[in-house]
């Protein structure tokens, strides 16, 4: 609730207390061994992951290190670049924040989300995995069960199939 965008005090909270970025240094010196003994990373905390200006570097080191990586994203920066970049890197899962079968839907739920920069993102990935000849990253979508939303999911399956998504995961939504 604490960053939800239905809580009236959302930009206050995320003001209230500096969260920092991981440093890549902190990678070499306190994660290492850690991750000799992990087998799964989920690469991300609070806000968007791909807007860390060190995002792939520390992708790159996690994925050399063996471990499935997976993070959660609004999905706006799935340029061809970075797709490219989550293919070669063998990165195991992409999860997208998505809610709405339609753009009006869809961006009164994400606010100065784009709905169609989305799904065009979507499609590249599924394009450059196809290209590639493998189906990583398995693309999840994250989906709250809004009222509307759920009327409408039947619509909202074929479309997120269509640009290849491989599971939809609908979460209850708690106020």
């Amino acid at each position: 609730p604490t960053f939800s965008p239905l809580n009236p005090n959302r930009f206050k909270n995320l003001q209230a207390e500096y969260r920092g970025l991981m440093k890549l240094e902190a990678f070499d010196e306190h994660l290492r061994e850690v991750l000799s003994h992990a087998n799964v990373v989920h690469a991300f905390g609070y806000g968007e992951p791909t807007i860390h200006p060190n995002f792939r570097q520390l992708i790159s080191q996690l994925g050399h290190s063996g471990v499935w990586v997976d993070f959660f994203t609004h999905g706006m920066h799935l340029s061809q670049e970075l797709c490219d970049f989550l293919v070669e890197e063998g990165v195991g899962q992409v999860t997208v924040s998505f809610s709405g079968a339609t753009r009006e839907d869809y961006e009164s739920v994400y606010l100065g989300g784009n709905f169609e920069r989305v799904l065009e993102g979507l499609k590249r990935m599924e394009a450059t995995k196809k290209a590639k000849g493998t189906n990583y990253p398995e693309i999840h979508i994250n989906s709250i069960a809004f009222k509307h939303h759920v009327r409408e999911l039947p619509v909202f399956v074929e479309l997120m199939h269509g640009v290849g998504v491989s599971r939809i995961n609908l979460k209850p939504l708690a106020t």
